[in-house]
């Protein structure tokens, strides 16, 4: 018995792809979208590179962002400031720091990205894809 290399007899069609019209897909589409409530993600955490890795703290980069961009100085702006640590125990050279909104991030990434903090310039950036950047624990 000879194999057409079909699993299905010729002509037959699934079900679910009977209709297959452009419009008949972007109808589903705009219907399914309509149906569910927008969910909008508001990027509130940084990522500061390049810092001075000696005597690199929590407090040193909280106070780096309240000198520098003026955030910070009212309780509750900085939420969370974590400094990734390498094996032998010391500072990375790099800090992510959490604000209460998506604002402050922005305004921070503005005043510090590229600004020359002990003969090194800061580059600054959302965290979004950094390795640790995911649901906090």
């Amino acid at each position: 018995m000879k194999s057409s290399g079909h699993a299905f007899p010729p002509g037959y069609t699934e079900p679910w792809l009977a209709d297959t019209t452009q419009a008949s897909r972007m109808s589903q589409i705009a219907q399914f979208a309509s149906d569910r409530p927008a969910v909008v993600l508001e990027q509130r955490r940084i990522v500061i590179l390049k810092l001075e890795r000696e005597g690199l703290s929590e407090a040193v980069v909280t106070t780096l962002v309240v000198e520098h961009t003026g955030i910070g100085m009212n309780p509750g702006e900085i939420e969370r400031v974590e400094l990734p640590i390498n094996k032998d125990g010391r500072a990375r050279g790099n800090a992510f720091v959490t604000f209460s909104a998506a604002e402050l991030a922005a305004a921070a990434i503005a005043a510090l990205d590229g600004r020359e903090v002990s003969g090194k310039a800061l580059s600054t950036r959302e965290a979004c894809g950094w390795e640790g950047d995911g649901p906090e624990r």
